[in-house]
């Protein structure tokens, strides 16, 4: 995710994240949950986990996270 895109986050914002770190990891749904104002990137707390399964907030970096389900700048969604 470019840089604006990231800092135009807010919460209640339905968004795509990987989890793994390997390409060809698939993408989990979530929902921003918190964003902290800072300079540069935001800080941004993403929900994810549902049903069945104990939801989580995580705090990833820019990079893994998408707006749609693939996005084709992503290497991850690329290789998968």
């Amino acid at each position: 995710m470019l840089t604006f895109e990231w800092n135009a986050l807010r919460a209640g914002d339905n968004v795509f994240m990987h989890e793994g770190a390997t390409e060809g990891d698939g993408v989990v749904p979530g929902v921003v949950t918190t964003v902290n104002l800072r300079k540069g990137y935001n800080g941004v707390g993403i929900r994810v986990g549902g049903v069945g399964h104990r939801r989580v907030i995580r705090w990833p970096s820019p990079f893994v996270v998408h707006e749609h389900a693939t996005d084709e700048r992503c290497w991850r969604c690329q290789a998968a």
